[in-house]
Order: C-alpha cells, then structure tokens, then sequence
C-alpha cells in the first residue's frame, strides 16, 4: 500500500495512475483536435464476465465521462462509441444492463445524418472470411477467444447491434492490431455494410505470417 497524507492507493492502482498519466503525455491535447477515449477494450478494463465494477467505474472516471458508450455529430455523421466489452459480460447487471439499455435506446434517437459504429471488439463473421489484400498476416480474423479476450462478437449479438442502429453507413473495429474489411450482409435487408478493423501503432503491431 502506497500512503500519502491525504489518502492511500494500492500498488495496481499506483501503476494503473502512472499508466494514465504517460498515456497524456504520449498523446496531449492539441488545439483544434477533438480526442475521444471512451471506448474501452480488454486491457482497459477487462472483457465479459471478467470486467470488475470497479475498474469500468475508473476507466469511466478517467477517460469516458461516466459513459463508456456516446454518440457523437461530427461532419454530417452520427459516430455510435460502443462499449462492446461490457455486452460479453453476463456476470454482473452493475456492468451488462447500462450497455444494452444505452443501446436498445438508440432506435428512438433521431438520425438524419449517416451512421458510423465503433467498436474494439469486430462483430460477427462467417469462419475464414477474407480479409482483404492489404492485411499482413496470412491468417483471416478468427472467432474465438480465451483468458481476457475475444476475437469477435457472436453472431446473435452482432445482429442485434446492426438492427438496433440500423441503418448503419459503416462499421471501425480494433482489437486484431492488423487490417480487415469484409461486408456485413443482414437477412431481410438489401444494403450490405462495411467493416473496416484498423490496425494498430502499438507493440503488438507485428505481421502473424
């Protein structure tokens, strides 16, 4: 336990705080820049049954304005920040129930711009899918998942999601750190939507030949 004169930490948190402020100094404000952080991914604060209250309630303190998940106009665009990572979680309602609330509510939100979805976790793809001539490894985004993370979000779950928003101009997702992009077809609708998984300028960006 770290003790000032005012209050006391744990080691974690300690660590976790310093973590916070590197990451402002790696990326500080810029005028005329808009920075978002809402969305949270597996190492910020864990995935599914294993996110705590008490880390999302952090994360939330820290970066997301108390809502992981926020809907943003910006150039004639309405951008959907959807905190995927909590939707895996059946654990906890203190976790699961603000997510699906937030986002079944989404339906009654007017939309007169096009939609864009953003997700850290890709949705829902048929096995061995293509990803595209432009990513590095020789292997297509997998379904699955272990200890903390999951490669993409079921397909019951991504239906919801498209449905829930629809109609969707297109989809961004992280989480594989390499490119993919494929067309997401829903049965009963004639419009397909593009998803685009972005790749990632951290140390885990490396080619998986």
């Amino acid at each position: 336990m770290i003790k000032s004169c005012h209050y006391s930490v744990s080691e974690t948190d300690y660590r976790w705080l310093r973590e916070y402020e590197r990451f402002w100094k790696v990326f500080p404000p810029v005028k005329g820049v808009k920075i978002v952080t809402s969305i949270p991914g597996n190492h910020d604060i864990g995935l599914g049954d294993g996110i705590h209250p008490d880390k999302l309630n952090r994360f939330k303190s820290r970066f997301a304005e108390n809502s992981t998940s926020r809907i943003l106009t910006i150039c004639n665009f309405q951008l959907v920040l959807l905190d995927s990572s909590s939707l895996l979680n059946t654990a906890n309602p203190q976790v699961f129930e603000p997510t699906f609330s937030w986002l079944d509510s989404i339906a009654n939100i007017p939309q007169p711009y096009g939609r864009i979805l953003f997700s850290h976790i890709p949705l829902y793809r048929p096995p061995d899918t293509y990803c595209g001539s432009l990513r590095e490894s020789s292997e297509p985004i997998r379904s699955g998942g272990g200890y903390q993370y999951q490669n993409t979000l079921g397909a019951e779950l991504s239906t919801r999601i498209l449905d829930t928003m629809w109609p969707v101009t297109a989809v961004f997702s992280g989480d594989d750190h390499d490119y993919c992009v494929i067309q997401h077809k829903l049965e009963g609708r004639r419009e397909s939507v593009p998803e685009c998984t972005v790749k990632s300028f951290s140390w885990a960006m490396v080619p998986s030949l």
